[in-house]
């Protein structure tokens, strides 16, 4: 466990700066990546895929950093000095730009003694609001995906959604609009509509996302998840028009911290209600989603009939399964060495799965050709239900 007292051996390591030289990253979105968690962060340039440059274009650098409170409330950032050392001369002239020059501490800063631990000592953090909250809307997601057809939200995190820039009003409005991207703007009114249908209600607009949410929640936690979404959206809300005051001090990065968390503590309670009306479990729907859009094949159009020409894979829905027989396929000297699959139903049917080739055309073309040389296996890949056991 890192104690105040032990952060001199780390400070060689260390160059503190203002927030803002995370300003310029955020404004060049396009070639730079933020990625930020509860204690700290990295910028790096954005991906080759992203950006479609040619390898070389932009020296790669990554510099990492950590958030410090000093006195008087704000927060600026620690970073990684090895990491300074390596990134581009003009980029390290921005970051030298942005130093302070003796800094004054706060003594009680457990957020940046967990960084330290977790960037010095490897000791693992746990995970805070920030990184919590995309995580309770994946799940919901993958919740609702399988539950009801459509995912509630259809983004859990997008690039520009960080913390605070300043300590201002201004900065703090911009933190909420980013949020806004995903939490109001990618929620599913389709989905909304399928709750409704479910729990039998009528929804007076389904336009509108807010308002159909709070319909289809029960009243006990309209202010435990609708509350907090609602105060969300009216920090949104208010940024639209011409401001009647200048922006004003605010200690942003705090009242962003304290948002996060409560919006964090409203979606893990709507996954929790969604799970007991739904009769599914969300870590298991998440898996299954994941399974079936990474690992299972991706079927471009139906085969057709004459692909099937001893019985159809449609013959078997419906029919429960008794038994499974899956192997290797006995060995004959004209044909490629394969594995099978026989599903024996509790009718008396059954139905083969086994690889068909066109090794035999090969075996024509090239003399001497073993077909035994090619081997073929059927990979059996699972997605559970997502139904709670």
């Amino acid at each position: 466990m890192v104690t105040p007292s032990d952060l001199s051996k780390y400070e060689r390591f260390l160059k503190y700066l203002d927030r803002d030289i995370l300003a310029h990253y955020r404004a060049k979105c396009d070639q730079y990546r933020i990625i930020e968690h509860d204690l700290g962060g990295e910028v790096m340039p954005a991906s080759i895929e992203e950006t479609g440059e040619a390898i070389g274009t932009r020296p790669w650098f990554r510099v990492r950093f950590g958030y410090r409170r000093l006195k008087g409330g704000s927060v600026c950032i620690a970073a990684f000095l090895p990491d300074l050392e390596t990134v581009p001369h003009r980029e390290a002239q921005r970051w030298e730009a942005s130093k302070l020059d003796s800094p004054d501490f706060e003594e009680d800063d457990p957020r940046f003694l967990a960084w330290v631990e977790a960037s010095f000592e490897a000791h693992p953090a746990e995970p805070g609001p920030r990184v919590k909250l995309p995580r309770e809307i994946e799940l919901v997601s993958a919740l609702t995906e399988v539950g009801l057809g459509v995912p509630l939200w259809s983004k859990s995190t997008h690039p520009l959604m960080n913390f605070p820039i300043a300590e201002n009003t201004e900065a703090y409005s911009r933190a909420h609009l980013e949020l806004y991207r995903v939490l109001i703007d990618s929620m599913s009114k389709d989905a909304l509509e399928q709750l409704a249908a479910r729990r039998d209600i009528r929804l007076s607009d389904p336009s509108r996302t807010m308002n159909s949410l709070k319909q289809v929640l029960p009243a006990e936690l309209h202010g435990t998840v609708h509350a907090p979404l609602k105060r969300h959206y009216e920090q949104r809300q208010a940024v639209h028009g011409v401001s009647s005051k200048p922006p004003q001090p605010l200690d942003a990065f705090d009242n962003f911290s304290a948002d996060l968390e409560d919006l964090c503590k409203a979606i893990r309670v709507l996954r929790c209600w969604l799970e007991d009306l739904l009769g599914l479990e969300a870590s298991a729907c998440k898996d299954r989603v994941n399974t079936m859009k990474h690992r299972f094949p991706k079927i471009e159009v139906p085969a057709p009939a004459h692909h099937f020409p001893l019985g159809s894979p449609d013959d078997a829905v419906g029919k429960t399964i008794e038994r499974v027989e899956f192997g290797a396929v006995m060995p004959h000297p004209d044909l490629h060495l394969s594995d099978a699959m026989i599903l024996h139903f509790t009718d008396g049917s059954a139905m083969a799965v086994r690889v068909s080739t066109n090794v035999d055309n090969l075996r024509l073309d090239f003399e001497g050709f073993d077909p035994n040389e090619v081997h073929t296996t059927l990979e059996v890949v699972w997605a559970p239900s997502g139904r709670r056991e």
